[in-house]
């Protein structure tokens, strides 16, 4: 479990009014689409045809996240972190990378830049932990206990809005995949600032 001095929080809740859908271009989250999506305590899976979800209720700053992921068939899941920054497990190597862990900076395709690395092959219907944590613009990944990624995230300047999002929101998706992830948790790593502690249906959520 993540913790910090400012506490955290299970990232999977089954309420379904905590989720919404991602928008393209920073825009505002819409309401969510759930087709694809099973939603249970500690456990979410998805199909092959679904939309992101995020945690709307809440945006933090520098954060990080844990939990367990699976990959079943298809092509990647993914963790979405700060709205900005997605963070993908493939099956196989990507084509013409040789990694099968990347990360997207920029949530929407027409504005990106993508690291890559390599991680143990990922296997079909088994179990894997990760930690991501994102401070300020430093990004650091584990993969089954293993440093996988430790890097500075910056958008190529050649892009529009070659900004990282300094605040946003943190949620699941996927590419044609199947796949799930379990006891995720979401701590954060600075204070919140003018983001409002998110109000859980567990009150000592934060602390």
């Amino acid at each position: 479990v993540a913790t910090s001095a400012y506490g955290s929080v299970s990232l999977i809740d089954d309420d379904p009014l905590l989720w919404s859908t991602p928008a393209l271009w920073g825009g505002s989250p819409q309401p969510p689409t759930f087709a694809g999506w099973k939603l249970a305590r500690d456990l979410i899976t998805l199909t092959k045809s679904c939309s992101a979800l995020v945690r709307s209720a809440f945006k933090l700053d520098d954060a990080e996240v844990d939990g367990e992921v699976r990959v079943d068939s298809g092509e990647c899941v993914y963790v979405i972190l700060r709205s900005d920054v997605v963070v993908k497990f493939h099956l196989g190597p990507v084509r013409g990378s040789g990694g099968n862990l990347n990360v997207k900076i920029g949530y929407d395709n027409l504005r990106t830049s993508t690291l890559f690395c390599r991680v143990p092959e990922i296997e079909p219907h088994r179990w894997y932990t990760f930690r991501v944590a994102l401070t300020g613009q430093s990004l650091r990944i584990l993969f089954n206990g293993a440093e996988a990624l430790n890097t500075t995230i910056v958008r190529d300047p050649r892009l529009s809005g070659s900004r990282v999002a300094r605040s946003g929101h943190f949620g699941f998706g996927g590419t044609s995949s199947v796949g799930a992830f379990r006891n995720v948790r979401l701590a954060a790593l600075s204070v919140p600032g003018r983001n409002a502690v998110p109000r859980l249906r567990v009150p000592s959520a934060y602390h």
